[in-house]
């Protein structure tokens, strides 16, 4: 098995939160599952006018509220202004609508009034025939707030433009923006109204002060680790093959391999990652990628990739498809350098530069923190750490359950269930080790990875693997060019929710 069928696997995996490695964990509308990031994303279906998709969930950040249904969802948070980060944004393309929500800082608190004769005199500077169609405090989801809007020429359109503050700490506000046509006015002033009405901060005062102590444990804990490195060089050679279920249907599988290994003269720990995903219509994923951790927490690697298949469709008139995407990362005295296809098969990687914090975690961190825990004992951990989907930082927790019998394939195992989320806030995602920490079984909405044989993965998978390779072969990518290193980004700050 460590012949062409198993170092074939040459792809990307999805590093993610908790057991990054191991299972995708997406942040969709909602906080509902989706496919992992092993195929194109269709284009958002056609929509009425003004109709509303269920609230977009955002557990690092805490808060919730509804968008226009059919929008694209871009989650990469940026700076719009140094005191001013736009966490995601909504755009329907099909009306030329959009939607932002902002976290904005302000140098002193600001009363809604202040907040608003500054935002008017702001945009009366920026925006051409700008003027002003309300302007008045008001109280959203129980907080302090205010309402604006206005309307604005550009590209000789007229253009409305409404905004909605929610104070979320004393000199904190969240945002909402949309814009739209001016003409749409009488729809777009209702759906707003809606929209700020589904805004809801989601973390109780008590649960954020639970997330604060997780966040001081989590920090804690990879200090004392970090003191100890005699630890984590005793992490031994851990082997596991996974069934890939998908909607109780197995449609593949992964190969984990966690050894002791160095890179760059840095003694640590390395996992390796292999696997296959096979669907219906023909179509399939290859998906492979390597982590390393240092035994001092000082310094971390990461490399994913993944090659994506779809066979031509005459019925529908699609081609032969043979996408690849790729992610490095590396992670070194506080600092964190990404480089990343923005897209399926771009010619060239973008970067992305993030000063982190004291609790960040790297993919490899979370593939092995079940083996560092204390799983005799419930408790509940935080970290940072980066997401794939929206290029930076995210809030991640894990909590050490307890106890549990649990059955695979006919047979018994004593295990230990640990939960996995983004902020303690729904979806939450099951994850079963053994009492050393060796992953059994995790499970994400409809998702399952199920621990199997060897002998099972080369059995059922070697002969589909071997024609997939010999598609691929046929169908090669060009490798995208690493960035130009020069000033097009800048570290962020640290996430602070």
């Amino acid at each position: 098995m460590r012949g062409a069928f198993m170092n074939g696997l040459s792809t990307r995996f999805n590093p993610l939160f908790f057991l990054a490695a191991v299972i995708a964990i997406p942040t969709g509308p909602a906080g509902a599952q989706s496919q992992p990031a092993t195929q194109p994303a269709a284009a958002p279906a056609a929509s009425p006018k003004g109709t509303l998709h269920a609230p977009y969930v955002d557990g690092s950040f805490g808060f919730m509220l509804a968008f226009p249904d059919g929008s694209e969802i871009e989650r990469e948070k940026q700076f719009i202004t140094p005191a001013e980060l736009e966490i995601v944004r909504f755009v329907q393309l099909q009306h030329t609508w959009s939607l932002a929500l902002r976290l904005a800082t302000e140098e002193r608190p600001l009363d809604p009034e202040a907040m608003l004769e500054k935002t008017a005199a702001r945009l009366t500077n920026q925006l051409q025939d700008m003027k002003v169609l309300r302007s008045e405090p008001t109280r959203i989801d129980t907080r302090e707030g205010a309402r604006f809007a206005c309307s604005f020429k550009a590209d000789n359109t007229d253009w409305l433009r409404q905004q909605a503050w929610v104070r979320k700490s004393t000199r904190e506000y969240y945002v909402l923006i949309t814009i739209t046509p001016l003409a749409d006015q009488a729809v777009a002033v209702s759906v707003f109204d809606e929209i700020v009405t589904s805004f809801k901060i989601l973390r109780t005062e008590l649960a954020q002060e639970r997330l604060d102590a997780a966040l001081e444990r989590g920090a804690d804990l990879i200090r004392k680790l970090a003191a100890n490195p005699a630890r984590q060089r005793a992490l031994g050679t851990v082997d596991t093959f996974l069934r890939y279920i998908e909607n109780g249907k197995e449609t593949g599988f992964r190969h984990i391999l966690q050894t002791p290994g160095e890179i760059d003269h840095q003694p640590g720990v390395l996992v390796r990652e292999w696997g296959w995903l096979f669907r219906d219509d023909g179509s399939f994923t290859q998906l492979a990628g390597v982590m390393f951790l240092s035994s001092d927490l000082s310094y971390a690697k990461w490399d994913s990739r993944s090659r994506a298949f779809m066979p031509e469709d005459p019925a529908r008139n699609t081609p032969t498809l043979s996408m690849f995407g790729m992610e490095m990362g590396l992670y070194k005295d506080g600092t964190l350098l990404v480089n990343y296809t923005p897209s399926f098969n771009a010619s060239e990687m973008k970067e992305k530069a993030i000063v982190t914090e004291r609790s960040f975690g790297s993919p490899a961190w979370f593939a092995v923190l079940p083996q560092l825990l204390d799983l005799t004992r419930p408790e509940v951990y935080a970290f940072s750490a980066y997401d794939s989907d929206r290029r930076g930082l995210i809030l991640r927790t894990c909590e050490v359950i307890g106890p549990r019998q649990l059955a695979v394939d006919g047979k018994r195992f004593s295990a230990i269930r640990i939960q996995d989320g983004e902020g303690l806030i729904p979806p939450i995602n099951e994850i079963d080790v053994d009492p050393t920490g060796r992953l059994l079984r995790a499970q994400a909405g409809p998702i399952e990875l199920v621990v199997t044989t060897q002998a099972y993965i080369e059995q059922t998978y070697k002969a589909r693997v071997d024609a997939a390779m010999k598609m691929l072969d046929k169908h090669p990518v060009r490798l995208p060019s690493l960035p130009e290193h020069g000033p097009n980004e800048t570290p962020q700050p640290p996430l602070n929710p």
